[in-house]
């Protein structure tokens, strides 16, 4: 559950942040986008979630500090304790996703495509959303399986700082009893769970570009 959350939160952020950034190549827009990106990359993880837990829970008290769960209850039986465990895993995850999404745009905005469509007179968001955009989405399909991948393994520690009852949380603990076979099992369902994401990326892309699926054969 934090992991579908915090991917449907930034997919479509990174989605609208790379298309901005690569159609505006240089400009303010692009040079904010990149740099607050690379600081998200930069950041390590726990730091940054620490950093999350100090200002909004106990600087700002919005939101409680860690996930209170009761006894045969669910996370989201109180959702105000998921906000933060969820923006922690949304930042790194948008900041990759959208600094490949930029990266592919520029190169979709410098093909002779796109500059005979700005011959005709096309321009702003009809020339990002109608020409740029279905030609970057493929591949930007591919980053958001890598970044759903990503997330689930990035879990494990933004679940352990705000104490998510969570398979990562799970995991953590099982490491600290020596618990082998559990250990083996949890991480062989997150693996799994990480290439069927990945599968399903692929087929997304050959369904959309039959040429992607012929080179591919």
């Amino acid at each position: 559950m934090l992991t579908v959350l915090a991917f449907l939160i930034a997919a479509p952020i990174a989605l609208v942040l790379g298309l901005v950034a690569g159609m505006r190549e240089g400009r303010l827009a692009d040079r904010v986008t990149t740099g607050l990106g690379l600081l998200a990359v930069a950041v390590p993880e726990f730091l940054a979630t620490v950093a999350l837990s100090i200002v909004f829970a106990q600087w700002l008290g919005w939101f409680p500090q860690i996930t209170l769960v009761s006894l045969g209850g669910a996370p989201w039986d109180r959702p105000e304790g998921m906000v933060l465990p969820v923006l922690s895993l949304s930042l790194l995850g948008c900041a990759v996703a959208a600094r490949t999404t930029r990266a592919r745009v520029v190169d979709v905005v410098h093909t002779p495509s796109i500059e005979a469509a700005r011959l005709r007179g096309v321009g702003g968001w009809r020339l990002a959303l109608r020409h740029v955009l279905p030609n970057a989405v493929q591949p930007t399909m591919q980053v958001g399986a890598v970044m759903f991948g990503s997330l689930v393994g990035g879990s494990v520690v933004v679940e352990l700082v705000f104490n998510y009852p969570g398979v990562g949380y799970e995991l953590q603990q099982a490491v600290g009893r020596r618990d082998l076979p559990l250990v083996q099992g949890i991480g062989l369902v997150l693996c799994t769970v990480s290439l069927v994401v990945l599968w399903l990326g692929d087929l997304a892309v050959a369904f959309l570009d039959p040429r992607a699926g012929a080179a591919d054969d």
